[in-house]
């Protein structure tokens, strides 16, 4: 006789989608306001131009934070199930199944409390595959580890940095504030070779960052395989962004 293969369901976490919520509108809101208090100064020189700045990057974050608030809402519609050997997400519409027989490595991120904040798991196609978010992850990780290969690498990560603490946005936005205030001091005197080098850096920092989409796929990793052609098109965008950094300078 066989014995019945048993199917484990895995939901989205209401609470770890409200508090990411919550932790990117904290650093929305304390990034915009010190950046306007710590570069007023510079903002006065050409009121005029100063205000419609502030305005168009407030709508800009606004129409950003509506847009990662929408995604997390639809993030509590992803299932997850383990079955025997085989894994399936279903998300946005989509099915992808995976064959845990292939997996030959798993990472398991966790926060400073050592509860599971993700886990990565690798196949032997080069295929990767990233799990957070859920309502019981020690048990998915758990299920995965049990259905998977003997062979297959498992590597506990810790954080350093308590991510989940309330203040930890606050000041994350305070310090990128602060910094993009130091940037535009330091543009409004800076000398045309030292544009051309920056400018430079911004295009290699561009170009590598598209490069990663491509090549490591991170929104397929999270979001399933229909969404690859979400990450070519990010990679493609970006690097036909720094194409254009350079080729202002240099054509």
């Amino acid at each position: 006789m066989h014995s019945e293969i048993v199917s484990k369901k895995f939901v989205t976490s209401a609470s770890e989608m409200n508090r990411r919520k919550r932790a990117f509108t904290t650093l929305i809101v304390s990034f915009f306001i010190v950046l306007c208090m710590s570069s007023y100064d510079i903002l006065l020189i050409i009121p005029e131009i100063a205000y419609i700045s502030l305005i168009s990057l407030a709508l800009m974050l606004l129409l950003f934070l509506i847009l990662t608030v929408k995604l997390l809402n639809k993030q509590k519609f992803l299932v997850i199930n383990i079955s025997g050997e085989i894994l399936k997400r279903q998300f946005d519409g989509d099915l992808d199944c995976y064959d845990l027989k292939d997996v030959n490595s798993i990472r398991i991120k966790r926060t400073v409390k050592n509860n599971i904040r993700e886990i990565l798991i690798g196949f032997s196609q080069g295929k990767r595959v990233a799990v957070n978010g859920l309502d019981m992850m020690e048990l998915f990780g758990n299920e995965l580890r049990v259905n998977s290969p003997k062979y297959a690498t498992v590597k506990n990560v810790k954080e350093f940095i308590d991510y989940d603490h309330p203040l930890f946005y606050v000041v994350l936005g305070i310090f990128i504030g602060g910094a993009i205030a130091l940037l535009l001091r330091f543009m409004k005197d800076i000398s045309a070779e030292g544009l051309l080098f920056f400018d430079l850096f911004v295009a290699l920092l561009t170009f590598f960052t598209g490069v990663v989409f491509i090549f490591v796929k991170p929104i397929t990793s999270r979001y399933g395989n229909t969404k690859i052609k979400s990450d070519y098109s990010w990679g493609i965008l970006m690097i036909l962004t720094s194409v254009y950094f350079v080729g202002r300078k240099f054509l």
